[in-house]
């Protein structure tokens, strides 16, 4: 396990400006066509790190103070738990739709440099979804006795179903087969995870540090990078293999 937390931190003015606006207790709705053809281009680069990056804005986007990751870097799964505001079962149906958020309304707020959320904005969740078996268990902070499921790809559609006993407030989401229709990317993961080189570069490693390690050691770059300008939130990464 790698634990990164920080101490508290004030919020700027201009995040209270915008804080009625991002709240997670926002639903998710089709976005505007003026608004979604603006975004419609952005998509995921099928690499773990890009879809570690996606899943925490989310989580960070829904008032997460916990984030919990947990990889599997053989079985191609990537998981990350978060006790932020959940998602009604309204929220889940629409989740991970084209164009589909709760991070933006207005074309005024997707051209603000200072409006408060991150990463792609109503297409993250619809673009990893090309690449992989999405499943979402969540549970909204304004119904904490009801908690809903979603299992989805782009190719095999989706379903939908309550949980007989609900989860503790939050989100988790996990990517299952990564990749299974990207045999390019698949080959060169598993030539990283295995190999005794640097993947990254491909020369010789001089630590003497595995594929796998070398492969960890870009996720945890990834979970830092956010935590240095999120230091009131706390973060940890868990590799499947050593639990």
């Amino acid at each position: 396990m790698v634990g990164i937390a920080g101490p508290p931190s004030t919020e700027t003015s201009i995040i209270q400006k915008y804080k009625a606006s991002v709240d997670g207790t926002m639903p998710i709705v089709p976005l505007d066509s003026s608004v979604a053809s603006k975004i419609h281009a952005q998509r995921i680069a099928p690499d773990l790190g890009s879809v570690l990056l996606q899943l925490i804005y989310n989580s960070l986007d829904a008032n997460a103070s916990n984030i919990s990751i947990k990889v599997d870097l053989q079985n191609f799964m990537l998981q990350v738990r978060d006790d932020g505001d959940g998602m009604t079962l309204a929220d889940l149906q629409r989740c991970g739709q084209q164009s589909s958020t709760s991070k933006l309304q207005s074309q005024s707020q997707l051209q603000d440099p200072h409006f408060p959320t991150h990463g792609f904005r109503g297409e993250s969740l619809a673009s990893i979804s090309e690449f992989c078996l999405l499943d979402i268990v969540s549970t909204s902070r304004r119904f904490p006795n009801e908690s809903t499921r979603k299992v989805f790809s782009s190719k095999n559609g989706a379903t939908i179903s309550r949980l007989p006993c609900p989860t503790s407030v939050g989100t988790t989401v996990t990517c299952r087969d990564l990749f299974y229709n990207r045999p390019v990317v698949r080959k060169m993961h598993r030539r990283a995870l295995h190999a005794a080189v640097n993947p990254l570069t491909g020369a010789a490693s001089s630590s003497g540090r595995s594929g796998r390690e070398a492969l960890l050691d870009k996720l945890v770059s990834v979970v830092r990078g956010i935590a240095v300008i999120n230091a009131s939130k706390s973060f940890a990464l868990y590799d499947a293999a050593r639990l």
